[in-house]
């Protein structure tokens, strides 16, 4: 199944379409029969299309595989490996709110990493989000975690009545760009405020909960396989380097199944 983001320009949603030769709406009328059979033989069938955000040209048609969804079911396993617990383990049991819609992979990946964590996914009736519809589900919605946009964040943290609302919640994650300094700290303040990363080929990258201190830096777990190939003056590159012994964790080599690095 493919999923288009709504945001897309007619021309847009014309080549992506006829790129995948998609000639079927589906409806909920139409959806068929889910498929049964053994794990080792349904890892690298697809779980969804979705498409990389086109800011370079036209967007790439992506799948993701049922292996790459399934990372983040094998990420618990990093306390039995003498690890830390990744981020997605702090919220089971809770009701997470979160700005990412079903079209963009953050909202479909979340979908399963909620099943598999066992925490509720909680998303309003407008999207883009704003500030203001954050700060009242913080108040009425029984919400105790939340996964934003940068620009959510920062709605919240330019209005006083939204900062001190926010206090609410045991913690706020964010993904999708860079949060200034300022404003991380006036969350950071309040309530414990963390960065995550994810692509649309990779998933969510599994990592761990940095302290309170550094909620700016990331701080990823050994079981990813990667490392930090020098890019030029003073910047790294994270690289993944496909490796069996940790396979189940490299959910971007199911997306990209060619790829070595």
């Amino acid at each position: 199944m493919f999923y288009s983001s709504p945001r897309n320009r007619l021309k847009v949603q014309v080549a992506l379409l006829e790129k995948l030769e998609c000639d079927i709406l589906m409806t909920p009328k139409q959806m068929s029969d889910a498929t049964r059979g053994t794990w080792e033989g349904a890892r690298k069938d697809p779980y969804v299309v979705m498409h990389s955000s086109g800011t370079t040209g036209t967007p790439k048609i992506l799948i993701l595989k049922q292996g790459t969804v399934a990372a983040h079911d094998d990420f618990q396993r990093f306390t039995e490996l003498g690890g830390e617990p990744w981020y997605g383990h702090h919220w089971t049991g809770k009701r997470v709110l979160t700005s990412f819609p079903w079209v963009h992979a953050g909202g479909v990946l979340l979908l399963a990493w909620a099943i598999y964590n066992s925490f509720t996914t909680v998303t309003a009736n407008e999207w883009p989000l704003s500030g203001a519809i954050a700060d009242h589900l913080h108040v009425n919605g029984n919400i105790q975690e939340a996964w934003y946009s940068p620009s959510v964040v920062q709605d919240v943290a330019r209005n006083s009545t939204y900062l001190e609302n926010i206090a609410k919640l045991d913690d706020v994650s964010y993904a999708g760009g860079i949060l200034p300094a300022d404003m991380g700290n006036a969350i950071n303040a309040r309530t414990r405020l963390f960065g995550t990363f994810a692509l649309t080929e990779t998933g969510i990258v599994l990592g761990e909960m940095p302290p309170a201190e550094d909620w700016g830096y990331y701080r990823y777990n050994n079981c990813l396989g990667h490392s930090f190939r020098h890019f030029a003056g003073d910047m790294y590159e994270l690289v993944h380097t496909r490796d069996e012994a940790i396979e189940p964790f490299q959910g971007v080599f199911y997306t990209l199944p060619d790829a070595e690095s």
